[in-house]
């Protein structure tokens, strides 16, 4: 096989720092990304859970509860790229030749 621990060679520790890296980065990619700036963790989930199977969601029938920190809301508009939140006038094409 190629790779290293098969071929008895150390894995390299610059690898795991560059994959640390692009976890930091990809954190905070979802922290700028979504309305509630941090990871949903597991507690998030099971609190959703625990109260659907509670008597306080007795009168909860047929919803989707999304526990995603609104991520799926979309960007926060104030942290989204300028070319989005500047007005562009629309124009209209018309032919001269008419």
């Amino acid at each position: 096989m190629g790779t290293p621990l098969a071929a008895g060679k150390p894995i390299s520790y610059s690898g795991r720092e560059a994959a640390e890296a692009r976890v930091e980065k990809m954190r905070q990619w979802g922290d700028d990304a979504q309305p509630i700036p941090r990871w949903g963790r597991p507690d998030d989930i099971a609190n959703a859970a625990l109260f659907l199977a509670s008597d306080e969601s007795t009168w909860v029938t047929g919803q989707a509860i999304v526990v995603d920190g609104g991520f799926t809301t979309g960007r926060p508009w104030r942290r989204s790229p300028s070319w989005m939140t500047e007005p562009h006038p629309i124009k209209l094409y018309r032919p001269t030749d008419r």
